[in-house]
């Protein structure tokens, strides 16, 4: 009986809780909401599956959440509409199915519940090939000490390497490296020598194995070797000096010396001209250098040996390439200093002559010298350098001087001294736009010069510079050449020579300003006129036939050789001032020579060249001669009246009378220098 009543109440009771839980109203329970969706994998193969998940904040509430699902890309990958957390449950699960795809998509799946929405991407990827190897790793070879690297590539995706080595003699393939497409060795050792090297390249679609590589290992060789100089190449003595510095490099290998020592010997023999001598004494870092001094001369080669802490020679290295040191010369201006003198050119009969040429070359000199400029110099005379004054030059030269002479060409058609040869960048004096900044970069590339030579100023003319003028000008670039090569260096100018007017505007006076100028420039010390060229024949109206420029060049070398104190003179006779009349008629003139070198002068008569002034107006010279070693006679027309201002003037004019110049009897046949200002005659006669 008692069983039945408690039976009866705990249904009761049972029933009271259901109806009382489920008019609980929602407000009764916490709020939930979306915390996260998640997905495994995050990356799939097209076609496959990934499973994802929603998670809440807290517990579903009595019958459970549903929370929305969709996909950025449903033709990719498709997800259910919805998912559903069960009663006090967290997280429910649901899947995402994937087509198939040609190229790797991102997909977002989103999931939304009450205002929140979380997302996170799923990968779908196409479906891999195997591996397909397209380049196999080759044979490789080194010398002991050096690293072997061993490549290979392959196609497919979500690859993966695996190199193996297979000693040389053994049976066993051994993993090795990364897992890199790439494979380099530790620094070898000689029995790494036949060691063979694969790579096994994997995905998740299969693998391929690569073709086998062998590794060749040399022993070691010790090894030393200088660094040759450039044949012909030509190092600037030191100035006011006789030898130069001249540092000595060179590399090795495997040797563990104690001090390097070099020597000079003279090219293609076993003479000693500097013995040995210790040049770097601290070994390391396989390279060694150090300085030589070396005398003026040549031709050398240099030689360099290794030495133990024995005093052992260990290794040693010789140059086969001729070089010296000596005097290397600048040479600027104008058409002139360029050539354009006709076949057959000088020949430079000395190997010791040497043109640094416009491509950066040293060369055995021979002309043209001023050719193979690059496209776009500002110096370029390509198309118009020919014959020119530099191998009679060196010629003259090397016939007292004994040592390597170098010229470094720098001259341009038809350019002027004012604007062009007078201007420097202020900002880069080097600025190689500019002719001055072309010509001391060149100067730097070979060394330093030791001096200038130049022939220049017909471009002048025809600008209407007057003899001030031109010696300002003058003055601006020599002051920057001692500013940028170095101070006093000596120039040596070539005065102009006949100039045949019409082509152009200048006129006589244009003409005699710069002559004079240029015959005034001369100091005897640093700035020297050094070679007159009135007496030379010309091709044209202003450039020489090649039997002038060969003149004007031995007149230049004299004149470098009297700086260089050997010589005795380098400048012609010289007219000396006041001229008188011979007699009361005066109706003839005498004029007094001056010699500087040589003690008589030619023609013994038809000379010309002279011209006289009376009042401004000129007067008719009937004969000029010799009247002794020192003294020429002019017969006048007719006589000149008492109180008339009388001028006599020599090679006055663009273009005077040069057939029968007035010479020296020196084998330069040096004529007698032009007048610079008028000289006047007076009655009282010579003695």
């Amino acid at each position: 009986m008692w069983n039945q009543r408690g039976a009866s109440f705990v249904n009761k009771l049972i029933n009271t809780l259901i109806v009382f839980s489920i008019f609980i109203p929602g407000s009764a329970i916490a709020a939930t909401s979306l915390s996260s969706v998640t997905l495994a994998p995050t990356s799939v193969v097209g076609g496959a599956r990934s499973t994802g998940t929603v998670v809440l904040s807290g517990m579903a509430p009595w019958g459970g959440i549903s929370v929305s699902l969709t996909s950025s890309n449903p033709s990719t990958a498709v997800v259910p509409g919805s998912v559903k957390v069960n009663f006090w449950q967290k997280s429910a699960k649901f899947t995402i199915t994937t087509s198939p795809v040609s190229v790797s998509k991102v997909v977002s799946i989103t999931a939304f519940y009450q205002g929140i929405t979380k997302t996170t991407p799923l990968t779908v990827n196409p479906t891999s090939a195997s591996p397909l190897i397209t380049s196999h790793p080759v044979n490789k070879t080194v010398t002991e000490g050096q690293t072997a690297t061993f490549t290979v590539a392959a196609t497919g995706s979500g690859l993966s390497y695996q190199w193996q080595r297979l000693n040389n003699g053994g049976s066993t393939w051994t993993n090795i490296g990364t897992n890199s497409a790439s494979y380099t060795t530790a620094a070898t050792v000689i029995w790494d020598n036949g060691a063979q090297f694969r790579c096994l390249v994997t995905n998740s679609a299969g693998s391929a194995t690569s073709n086998t590589a062998t590794l060749t290992v040399n022993p070691t060789v010790s090894m030393i070797a200088v660094t040759d100089f450039a044949n012909y190449r030509v190092f600037q003595r030191e100035i006011g000096g006789t030898s130069k510095s001249v540092t000595i490099t060179g590399t090795y290998s495997n040797l563990n010396w104690h001090h390097i020592d070099a020597r000079l010997l003279t090219h293609g023999t076993n003479t000693t001209v500097v013995d040995w001598t210790t040049i770097d004494s601290t070994p390391g870092g396989g390279t060694f250098s150090g300085i030589l001094s070396v005398p003026q001369g040549g031709w050398y080669n240099i030689e360099i040996r290794a030495v133990d802490n024995s005093g052992s020679t260990i290794g040693s290295s010789r140059g086969t390439k001729k070089w010296g040191v000596g005097m290397i010369i600048l040479c600027i201006g104008q058409s002139n200093m360029s050539g354009h003198g006709q076949n057959p050119f000088t020949i430079a009969t000395s190997d010791l002559a040497v043109n640094y040429s416009n491509a950066g070359v040293w060369e055995h000199l021979s002309d043209p010298y001023d050719d193979g400029s690059p496209a776009g110099a500002v110096d370029n005379d390509n198309s118009t350098a020919a014959g020119s004054m530099i191998p009679a030059l060196a010629n003259s030269l090397l016939q007292t001087i004994n040592f390597p002479i170098a010229f470094v060409p720098s001259p341009k058609d038809n350019s002027n001294l004012y604007s062009q040869w007078a201007y420097r960048n202020s900002s880069n004096h080097y600025d190689t736009t500019t002719l001055y900044g072309q010509s001391i970069t060149k100067a730097r590339n070979v060394g330093g010069v030791e001096l200038i030579v130049m022939y220049q100023g017909e471009a002048d003319t025809n600008a209407h510079r007057t003899e001030a003028q031109y010696k300002a000008d003058f003055a601006t670039l020599i002051g920057n050449y001692r500013q940028d090569l170095y101070a006093n260096i000596p120039i040596f100018i070539c005065q102009l020579g006949p100039i045949t007017l019409g082509f152009n505007t200048r006129t006589d006076a244009d003409v005699v300003a710069v002559r004079s100028a240029q015959h005034d420039l001369d100091n005897g010390e640093d700035i020297f006129m050094a070679a007159t060229a009135m007496d030379q024949p010309r091709l044209d109206h202003v450039h020489f036939t090649t039997q002038g420029l060969d003149a004007i060049g031995g007149r230049i070398a004299q004149t470098i050789n009297y700086y260089l104190g050997a010589a005795s003179y380098y400048r012609g006779p010289a007219i000396i001032t006041p001229a008188f009349f011979t007699n009361g008629n005066r109706d003839t003139v005498d004029i007094q020579i001056g010699h500087r070198g040589e003690n008589d002068i030619t023609p013994d008569s038809g000379i010309t060249g002279f011209s006289l002034l009376s009042n401004g107006s000129p007067v008719s010279i009937t004969s000029a001669v010799r009247m002794s070693a020192d003294r020429i006679r002019l017969t006048l027309g007719s006589a000149i009246p008492p109180g008339t201002t009388v001028k006599l003037r020599y090679l006055w004019g663009s273009n005077p009378d040069t057939s029968a110049l007035v010479k020296d009897n020196s084998s330069l046949e040096l004529p007698l220098e032009n007048t610079t200002a008028d000289i006047t005659i007076i009655d009282q006669q010579l003695p």
